[in-house]
């Protein structure tokens, strides 16, 4: 391991500064200075300065290892619950981001060179999951200022850090300003029977649910962690072809026995504990060390990424023992996920990140990937709509379980999307002049054009011939198009 030596001295000059803050504020006559009656006085005189003089103060206090609660309990007693939450917020933030500058220039590079293998994983996580990783700390009331410098010293990006940090205080910051800045007044005022107004009341309760933050965060956390179903590696024989190879022919073996293919359905309960399940889960910990670079055309990486999508859908299903739906579960298609080359993969990202070409999720606000997010390289692009029409998600809704082969997929997506719009899911009637449709087409709905004109392109194009057909061709300007409620239940035989 070799270390830097410009980076080791920088790294000291960062340990030195940080000593040197802690022994000002506990050593010198500056704690003195915060205290509600001195800091009002300097404040005061500042006049029309003082909100701008506060958050300076405030700044430059958690650079210096001031405690947060000190400084702000000093804002709501002093500005009051509102703006003493607007200045402690703008202070905390200014502070923050000091910090983190700070932690970054002078101890990332050391910290860097000293991180082992084990330790780097951990590294490039939190440079993935930047924002969740901040706001989630930030929630719990993990200590403020080590953690300013502690993450100026990972690989997380600022603006992740920064907007991670802006939204993960506010909750925090307001219930404690609001519950200071209002005692304060009632002490100011000398009404002790405003102690039982309801804006009392209300801070009160606003203070207890505060203490309960970092044990709901944790439970929530808890509940979404991720369910990596190929962890372990069984087995260390040489295989005799490609692991993407393997897997395809393990998943035929399953599909001949479990897969009722005119149905769609699989026979989960029989899966379990089945000599070709057990085959197949010993064989996904070999996607571990799989190359994805190896999947070169785009008709590999759409087999590759459907059957996987498709047989980890049922993976999950039976590892976590569902019976009636996978909304039995909370997050089910975020926690379900294998580990592929090194990177986590769940369902989601599989869907959206990869097949979908990293586009949102319908009802979330960003993409599955981030713009230096390695697994980009992976994306297939341009996205081809017929997916919806293969992917299957454990629902009877869902279109039947099938099985691609890169050779032909183009051929099969076309099957596929013909068997599915010809299916009850999508039902014409020319007396209501509707066209009532699954969900899917509602919820992908920029997928296949943005628009009704285009999805009626779609339909057209696989509906079979006949009077629906015909139909719909000589009234498509004037069919009304409805969405059929989704059954999640289990599309088990």
């Amino acid at each position: 391991m070799k270390i830097n030596r410009k980076a080791t001295t920088k790294a000291g000059i960062l340990l030195i500064f940080m000593v040197l803050a802690i022994l000002t504020f506990r050593f010198t006559p500056l704690h003195t200075f915060l205290t509600e009656e001195a800091l009002s006085r300097f404040l005061k005189a500042s006049r029309l300065g003082a909100p701008l003089i506060f958050v300076m103060i405030y700044a430059i206090g958690v650079c210096l290892f001031i405690p947060g609660t000190l400084l702000t309990a000093l804002g709501g007693a002093i500005f009051g619950p509102y703006w003493g939450f607007l200045y402690v917020w703008a202070g905390a933030m200014i502070g923050a981001s000091a910090a983190f500058w700070i932690g970054r220039n002078l101890g990332r590079d050391f910290a860097a060179s000293v991180v082992g293998d084990r330790l780097r994983k951990y590294d490039e996580a939190i440079e993935r999951n930047g924002f969740a990783t901040v706001f989630y700390l930030r929630m719990i009331y993990f200590p403020f200022t080590p953690m300013n410098f502690g993450m100026g010293l990972t690989k997380v990006r600022f603006s992740d850090y920064f907007w991670g940090t802006a939204l993960g205080i506010i909750v925090g910051t307001f219930i404690f300003t609001f519950f200071i800045g209002t005692l304060r007044e009632i002490w100011a005022s000398g009404h002790w029977g405003l102690l039982y107004s309801g804006k009392v009341f209300f801070s009160l309760m606003l203070f207890a649910f505060s203490l309960f933050i970092p044990k709901l965060m944790k439970q929530f956390k808890r509940e979404g962690r991720f369910l990596l179903l190929n962890h372990e590696e069984r087995g260390n024989a040489e295989l005799d072809r490609a692991i993407d190879i393997v897997l395809v022919l393990a998943l035929a073996d399953l599909k001949v026995k479990f897969f009722d293919m005119e149905k769609g359905n699989v026979s989960y309960h029989k899966i379990r504990g089945s000599e070709e399940f057990e085959r197949y889960k010993g064989l996904t910990g070999r996607l571990r060390s799989f190359d994805l670079t190896t999947l070169k055309s785009r008709e590999q990486r759409l087999a590759f990424w459907i059957n996987l999508y498709n047989t980890a859908v049922i993976h999950g299903i039976i590892e976590l023992g569902l019976r009636q739906s996978v909304k039995e579960i909370h997050g089910f298609f975020d926690r379900i996920a294998y580990d592929i080359g090194g990177y986590r993969f769940s369902l989601n990202d599989m869907e959206h990140g990869v097949l979908r070409g990293n586009r949102r999720h319908p009802y979330r606000l960003f993409k599955p990937f981030k713009r230096r997010d390695p697994r980009l390289e992976f994306t297939v692009v341009p996205m081809d709509p017929r997916i919806h029409f293969a992917l299957v998600c454990g629902a009877r809704s869902c279109p039947p379980i099938g099985f691609y082969e890169a050779e032909q997929i183009d051929f099969q997506l076309e099957l596929a999307a013909a068997s599915f719009i010809n299916s009850p899911q999508v039902k014409v009637s020319s007396q209501e002049r509707t066209v009532l449709l699954s969900m899917i087409f509602k919820w992908y709905n920029a997928d296949f054009g943005g628009n009704n004109q285009a999805l009626m392109d779609t339909l057209l194009t696989h509906l079979d011939e006949g009077e629906k057909k015909d139909f719909l061709r000589q009234n498509r300007d004037r069919v009304r198009l409805r969405y059929q409620p989704y059954d999640w239940n289990l599309n088990q035989a």
